[in-house]
């Protein structure tokens, strides 16, 4: 038995993931327990599937009630190893006779993952960032996302999204959030004729970007989707995938991408820098450069023989590096559970 650990609340890349490999793992025949923050979508989603799932609510360091419920589920499926996701569930981990892994997605302070044997961080700078606090760098393996989307998927109607078909398609798929970008790729919209852009994901940022595309103009070439599950739907919709973070310890948007068959335009955030290769896999700019963004877009969207290069050697480096297989046999490794 595995059990995941995750006490985020909202929706974004980590908490997909989650799900992702919990469906993976379930399809290899992997036993698999979940304690998380009650959710309606994942819970829902795990109880589905068949995961024996409970719920605390994540309050803080000083939390009884989920500690006493985490220890209360350790005991009651007797696990034989624990994967814990991001700082929060890290912090909770109950002490027992199993292997305590944290999955490490960000640049997290390592005092929360005292209580845990291993961690198992997505990109090489981030196990960098940890060992740079102290932890043994012997107590640290990289296993990076593997993409889950399902590249033979109808794709959305752009009519019901009232998108022309005629037009070259751009799509964003992340939170509104500052660190994300996303008003330097509006900016840089507002510099590419024609083409529009569908941003799927929820968050604090909505307002202020829905109110930036209304200034610029590009508001009628901008739809805001909010939340999405169908990220395979969109994905074969969409002509490019953009992703213009400031920060992005991996971005698993960039394989998905690839998976898909898309040609990808990103930032040359830590992760996208790390994981693409520029003019091969992925045209690459310097983050906040609205110029060099535009011009990209405007290359990219004008060119079919680039865009065709670019999701092969996108489709290959998938083949070659991020196979859902081996990377789950890593997981298990690290876990010991292979």
């Amino acid at each position: 038995m595995l059990i995941h650990a995750l006490g985020a609340a909202g929706d974004g890349g980590a908490e997909t993931f989650f799900l992702s490999v919990i469906d993976a793992l379930a399809a290899k025949g992997v036993p698999q327990g979940a304690f998380l923050r009650r959710h309606e979508g994942r819970v829902r989603h795990l109880r589905q599937l068949g995961v024996p799932v409970a719920t605390a609510p994540f309050a803080g360091a000083i939390d009884p009630l989920t500690a006493w419920s985490f220890r209360r589920f350790a005991k009651r499926t007797s696990p034989a190893a624990v994967m814990t996701w991001m700082a929060r569930a890290s912090w909770q981990v109950p002490p027992g006779p199993y292997r305590k892994v944290g999955r490490v997605g960000g640049y997290y302070k390592v005092k929360y993952f005292q209580s845990c044997d291993h961690i198992l961080a997505i990109a090489p700078h981030l196990a960098d960032h940890m060992v740079a606090q102290g932890w043994p760098r012997d107590r640290v393996s990289v296993v990076p996302n593997f993409p889950l989307v399902d590249p033979t998927a109808l794709p959305v109607d752009r009519a019901t999204l009232r998108t022309p078909v005629d037009v070259p398609l751009l799509l964003s798929l992340a939170r509104l959030h500052p660190v994300k970008g996303l008003d330097t790729l509006l900016r840089a919209l507002a510099e590419v004729d024609d083409a529009f852009l569908w941003l799927a994901g929820e968050g604090p940022e909505r307002g202020r970007l829905e109110q930036l595309s209304r200034e610029l103009g590009v508001d009628g070439r901008v739809r805001f989707l909010g939340w999405r599950t169908d990220r395979s739907a969109l994905l074969q919709a969409a002509d490019v995938v953009v992703f213009p973070s400031r920060q992005e310890p991996l971005g698993s948007v960039v394989v998905e991408a690839w998976a898909s068959g898309k040609p990808l335009v990103a930032t040359r955030a830590a992760g996208p820098a790390w994981l693409a290769r520029d003019g091969d896999t992925a045209l690459l700019v310097p983050v906040d450069d609205i110029a060099a963004l535009a011009d990209r877009l405007r290359l990219v969207t004008t060119d079919p023989a680039l865009r065709s290069s670019l999701a092969a050697a996108g489709k290959r480096e998938v083949a070659e590096r991020y196979g859902v297989a081996p990377l789950l046999e890593a997981y298990l490794a690290v876990l010991g559970l292979a």
